[in-house]
């Protein structure tokens, strides 16, 4: 494992001297130990460590923050929860592979936090936005493929970024609905009803510790007009926070707040919520792969990021309301790290799937693309396989799967009469067309065949519902399926 770790668990050096110099009556900057004039005068020792070591104690105890060496925890006094954070992965499922020792990737990360749970027992993970990729074609793809893995690796919450927003509301929202993984944000609503988009915190329970979760997300100047455009409204964050944070902090032992925002900006907020914020976990641009800054403000900063090469860690010490003990890591995912092989195989099995997609994506804006005159067009199995694993798996042991082997077998694929029925939309103009070259993706007879074309997929559950049974109909007919009937053809596909 590679790992940095803070010189201090929770309170920097910054403010430390800082703190110092204004009890002992020194400037900032000062030699904080110097006598002053009536120090001078009494006779009073001008290095006491006593007195010295009294009012670090004084002064720690006011503001209960706890300042504890690096090496606080070990195999006599264990961690009572351990945060893990990853925040700007921007679509990163594997290691790229492109120098001798890449990092990152979901298996490594998989098996790292499976191996936290396994040692420590109470682990909360958590993300601070950007998971998705940016726009492209294949984006909403491959970035609703990591937020399966997310599930998989049971994260506790996730805050959205500016990136993740830019899937689209249409297709985030209903995605977050029925995702077992929380979103927060406490300053992002809808623009028109000025509700918030995402619940604003979570409570939840780690051992014996009470844990409070929020989320803001600050976009850039760059962004801000890209985020209005999809709808979205940002309040302040400072304001937004405000309104929920005394009541987490009278409610649990650890505030953690998941900072879609520079490294600057939320130190601010630090600054701003002294001593009330336990963790922060920083996103925007945290290039460092996870430098752990437990300076001013009072909180522990993970900067943990990014492309998913890198987590943050926090162990924590429980106390009255609030941490005894905090100590920050990074975890770099280098090569020597573990695999998970379930989740090795499934980051494989995607980048396979994702790479014919491209292809046919290449091939269909070289033909100008296949589409309806109203613009609509076909996907292929291969593309709903990323959103639907479990479905797919099943179609590809039915019959339809195979239906144009069975043609192949007969020599008879090139005959239209013959291919119509063994083929995804060979009546449609945007359908398969053996003159073109892409064809090859819409052999057999898929999803589309009876759901409708992928381009006029909606996320409200009406999504295919008005053809299903019916578009079985288009070739069990009488003449060529005699013994069709609806509930026994079903059972042999039900999925």
């Amino acid at each position: 494992m590679s790992v940095r770790r803070s010189s201090f668990a929770f309170f920097g050096a910054g403010l430390l001297l800082f703190g110092l110099a204004a009890l002992l009556g020194a400037s900032p900057g000062k030699d904080a130990a110097a006598p002053s004039d009536s120090a001078a005068d009494s006779g009073a020792p001008a290095d006491s460590s006593d007195d010295l070591a009294r009012e670090l104690d004084a002064f720690q105890h006011d503001l209960k923050i706890p300042v504890v060496p690096a090496d606080y925890f070990d195999d006599d006094v264990r961690p009572d929860l351990v945060v893990l954070s990853t925040t700007d992965v921007h679509g990163e499922v594997e290691p790229c592979g492109c120098n001798k020792s890449p990092r990152g990737g979901l298996s490594r990360r998989a098996a790292f936090v499976d191996s936290m749970r396994t040692t420590y027992g109470n682990v909360l993970l958590v993300d601070a936005g950007e998971f998705s990729v940016s726009p492209s074609s294949l984006a909403e793809a491959k970035s609703l493929f990591v937020l399966e893995a997310m599930k998989e690796i049971g994260y506790d919450a996730i805050n959205p970024g500016t990136t993740d927003l830019q899937l689209g509301l249409e297709v985030l929202l209903p995605v977050v609905k029925d995702h077992p993984v929380p979103f927060v944000s406490a300053n992002l609503k809808d623009k028109k009803t000025g509700a918030l988009l995402f619940r604003d915190s979570i409570l939840l329970t780690k051992g014996k510790m009470r844990v409070g979760v929020t989320g803001i997300t600050v976009p850039s100047d760059a962004e801000r007009p890209i985020v209005d455009s999809l709808g979205v409204s940002v309040d302040d964050a400072a304001t937004a926070l405000e309104k929920i944070i005394p009541a987490l902090r009278a409610q649990t032992d650890l505030v953690v707040l998941l900072a879609h925002l520079p490294d600057a900006d939320a130190r601010k907020l630090g600054e701003k919520f002294f001593n009330q914020i336990d963790v922060i976990v920083v996103g925007v641009g945290t290039a460092s792969r996870g430098v752990v800054t437990p300076e001013h403000g009072g909180a522990l900063y993970l900067t943990a990021g990014n492309r998913g090469q890198a987590l943050g860690m926090a162990k924590i010490a429980k106390g009255d309301g609030k941490p005894k003990a905090l100590v920050g890591d990074e975890v770099v995912l280098g090569t020597s790290m573990t695999v998970d092989p379930k989740m090795a195989k499934t980051t494989e099995d995607f980048r396979h799937r994702l790479n014919d997609l491209a292809k046919i994506e290449v091939v269909q804006q070289y033909v100008g693309g296949r589409r309806t005159p109203d613009g609509h067009y076909y996907l292929g199995a291969e593309n709903c396989a990323s959103c639907h694993p479990r479905e797919t798996e099943i179609w590809r042991e039915t019959s339809h799967a195979h239906a144009f082997a069975t043609l192949q077998a007969q020599k008879a694929e090139a005959l239209p009469e013959c291919y119509v029925c063994h083929v995804t939309g060979a009546k449609d103009q945007a359908g398969y067309d053996p003159r073109y070259d892409q064809a090859s993706a819409l052999v057999n007879v898929q999803c589309e065949m009876c759901h409708d074309m992928g381009s006029r997929h909606a996320r409200d559950g009406s999504y295919g519902k008005s053809r299903l049974m019916n578009a079985c109909l288009q070739c069990h007919d009488p003449e060529n399926s005699p013994e069709y009937e609806p509930e026994v053809y079903w059972k042999m596909i039900e999925h």
